[in-house]
C-alpha cells in the first residue's frame, strides 16, 4: 500500500521538481541552488544524528541568570528549578508539544511565564523579553 501511494505522489514547484517512485527519487530532483541533483537527504526523526537538545540546560541557566538580574530577590537556583519544572510540564503534553514545536518562541514565553508565576513574580514583559533572547 505504501509503495502505491509513493509511486503516484508528485511534488511540483517552480524551483523543485521530484517524482517519488517505489525505487526512490528519480533524477528529476533539483533541490540545490545551482540546479544540481540532490546527492543525499538525511532525515533525523529521532535525534540520532543531530542532538538539538545539547546545551539546552546551559541556555536555560543563562536565562535564569537574566531573570535574577532583572528581578531583585530571586534566587538563581530556585529559578533554574522552576524553569525545569515548567519545561517538563510544557513538553510532556502531546498537544502542547505539537504547538511548541511549531512556535518555539511562544513555547519559551509560556515556560518562562509559568516559572515566574510559580516563583510569585508574574511578569509578562520579562517573560516576553526572555523568550526572545
Amino acid at each position: 500500500m505504501r509503495r502505491q501511494v509513493a509511486r503516484d505522489f508528485v511534488l511540483r514547484s517552480p524551483e523543485k521538481r521530484s517524482r517519488i517512485t517505489a525505487s526512490g527519487y528519480t533524477a528529476l530532483v533539483r533541490a540545490t541552488r545551482d540546479g544540481r541533483p540532490l546527492a543525499a537527504l538525511l532525515l533525523d526523526l529521532d535525534d540520532t544524528i543531530l542532538d538539538d537538545a545539547a546545551g539546552a540546560d546551559e541556555a536555560w541557566a543563562l536565562a535564569a541568570d537574566g531573570l535574577v538580574a532583572r528581578q531583585p530577590g530571586l534566587v538563581q537556583a530556585e529559578v533554574v528549578v522552576e524553569l525545569e519544572r515548567a519545561r517538563s510540564w510544557f513538553w510532556e503534553d502531546p498537544e502542547r508539544h505539537r504547538r511548541g514545536r511549531l512556535d518555539l518562541v511562544a513555547a519559551r514565553y509560556e515556560i518562562v511565564g509559568l516559572a515566574l508565576e510559580r516563583l510569585g513574580r508574574p511578569n509578562a514583559e520579562l517573560a516576553k523579553e526572555t523568550s526572545h533572547a
